[in-house]
C-alpha cells in the first residue's frame, strides 16, 4: 500500500506488473469516458504542491474503471484504504514533467 507522495518517488523507476496499491483521500478533477482524474485533497489545499516533484503529493492520478463499474462524478471526494485501494499500473513523467499515477479501479469483489 502506497500514498500518492510514496507511487509518485517511484517515478521512472516503478516496476510495470508490480502489486502496489494506491490509497487516501481523493477528489475528482475529471471525467473523460471510463478514466477518472484525481488529486488528493491535501494537495489541493496547499499552495505549493508541485506536481513535477517526485516524493510530493501533488501527482496526477488517472484511474481506469471496468465496464458496469459506477464512476464517480467530477469533484466528488472519496477515501480509500488498502482493502479498496486502486491497483497502480505506471508512475510516468509526461513532457511538461508532471507526475501521473496510472492505475486501475478494482472490479466488485
Amino acid at each position: 500500500m502506497l500514498s500518492t507522495a510514496e507511487a509518485s518517488a517511484l517515478v521512472e523507476r516503478f516496476a510495470a506488473g508490480g502489486q502496489a496499491v494506491l490509497s487516501g483521500d481523493f477528489v475528482v478533477t475529471g471525467v473523460l469516458g471510463t478514466r477518472v482524474a484525481l488529486r488528493t485533497r491535501e494537495s489541493l489545499r496547499d499552495p505549493d504542491a508541485d506536481p513535477k516533484r517526485p516524493g510530493g503529493n501533488a501527482a496526477l492520478i488517472v484511474v481506469e474503471y471496468p465496464a458496469g463499474v459506477a464512476i464517480p462524478q467530477k469533484d466528488a471526494t472519496f477515501s480509500r484504504d488498502a482493502a479498496r485501494g486502486f491497483v497502480i499500473r505506471d508512475v510516468i513523467r509526461g513532457r511538461n514533467g508532471q507526475i501521473t499515477i496510472v492505475a486501475n479501479e478494482r472490479a466488485a469483489e
